[in-house]
């Protein structure tokens, strides 16, 4: 029988994107800034978020899986006049898009910030909805704010001008710094990731042989560290227990926790595994916040603006779903090596019964059904202007 900590890497590796579907997805990158180039486009194309990040968790939406949440930035370089318009960059994105009867089948609606573009699986897989955020460079930034984010930290400049989509319909710039967060996640994971590279391009190539030539050509965006994977068992593991709470409004955002983990990170030795790795940022986490945490000063700053609280808008329930959560985690997830039936179906409830089953198809146990409520598309603003300030 597995252990605990190699059953919860085959479970998150289930929740992972696959390798193949992760090529798949930044070769349609590289097409798309390769056609909106060809049409005269002065733009770069990158990716953003969970997937840049590496900590892609596939959603769930009832009690199924879902498709993946992939994002792209779609960020115009400066002209010589400075002319760009917020409506002008987020309407031409679109219209040279759907002048492409491919693109324009994929196409599916416009949000506040992005435009999506929806790629089906094959057979019964599931596929990804790829949300695209126009931006312009941070020039484009109003002088006032290009100052105040001169004095926060060193990231501020690369802070970009995000297109934003009025309940009137008109659009302006707002402003965004995914370049900024990914660069200091990447300083913190670094050792992290340098620990497990050589060992898991090898391994991913030996298991995907008919996508990448080489272990040389399996991207460095699909290693995972210890963080990235501590990070991924969080997301999940939040998602299902504030949905049974029937508290989604409640929950800690992605940002947070990714933050939080990283934080807490740097104090660990970078070799650990994952699972002593969430051993040990839970234990943190549990002694450092208290029904006592809002009022007690920061306990987790942004680390691209250091002058902003994360708590700041978080009420005394939200402290205590925290509490609570991450208590219940570790009750689910943490303990002996030697699993007993009891800790496998906390398991499997706990991140999801199917990459369970995949990861153990000959378990057997009676099913404690657990409802995921179904969620309309969560807007991302939320999340982008989490990167802001």
């Amino acid at each position: 029988m597995m252990k605990r900590n190699q059953l919860l890497l085959e479970v998150m590796k289930n929740i992972d994107i696959p390798p193949y579907m992760a090529k798949y997805a930044l070769d349609r990158y590289k097409a798309i800034y390769t056609y909106l180039a060809a049409h005269g486009l002065n733009v770069t194309f990158y990716p953003q978020g969970s997937f840049r990040q590496g900590t892609v968790v596939r959603p769930m939406q009832e009690e199924s899986e879902s498709d993946f949440d992939l994002d792209a930035i779609c960020e115009f370089l400066p002209d010589d006049n400075n002319s760009l318009t917020a409506k002008y960059v987020k309407q031409i994105v679109k219209d040279t898009l759907a002048l492409d009867e491919v693109y324009k089948e994929k196409l599916t609606e416009e949000s506040t910030n992005c435009w999506t573009l929806k790629y089906e699986g094959a057979s019964n897989d599931v596929g990804f909805r790829l949300d695209v955020l126009p931006a312009a460079n941070y020039s484009y930034l109003p002088e006032s704010l290009r100052l105040r984010l001169s004095q926060s930290t060193e990231y501020t400049r690369l802070a970009i001008a995000i297109t934003e989509k009025g309940i009137e319909g008109d659009y302006s710039w707002g402003f965004s710094n995914p370049k900024g967060f990914a660069a200091w996640f990447d300083k913190v994971n670094q050792p992290f990731l340098e620990a497990v590279s050589i060992s898991q391009r090898e391994s991913i190539y030996k298991t995907n042989l008919a996508t990448f030539n080489s272990p040389e050509d399996v991207p460095v965006l699909l290693v995972r560290s210890s963080l990235q994977r501590v990070i991924q068992i969080l997301k999940r593991h939040r998602r299902i227990y504030y949905c049974r709470r029937r508290v989604p409004e409640k929950e800690p955002s992605s940002f947070f926790l990714t933050v939080l983990a990283a934080e807490y990170s740097k104090s660990s030795n970078p070799l650990v595994d994952f699972y002593e790795l969430l051993e040990y940022v839970t234990r943190l986490a549990s002694n450092n916040f208290t029904t006592n945490s809002i009022s007690g000063g920061k306990l987790l700053s942004n680390p691209i603006d250091l002058r902003e609280d994360l708590l700041a808008d978080w009420d005394k329930t939200k402290l205590e779903l925290f509490i609570d959560w991450i208590k219940e985690l570790r009750q689910d997830l943490i303990g002996s090596h030697e699993l007993d039936l009891p800790s496998m179906i906390a398991i499997k409830n706990s991140l999801g019964k199917e990459p369970f089953e995949r990861a153990v198809p000959e378990f057997k146990a009676p099913d404690k059904q657990i409802s995921i409520a179904s969620q309309p598309w969560l807007d991302e603003t939320n999340e982008w202007k989490l990167l802001r300030k």
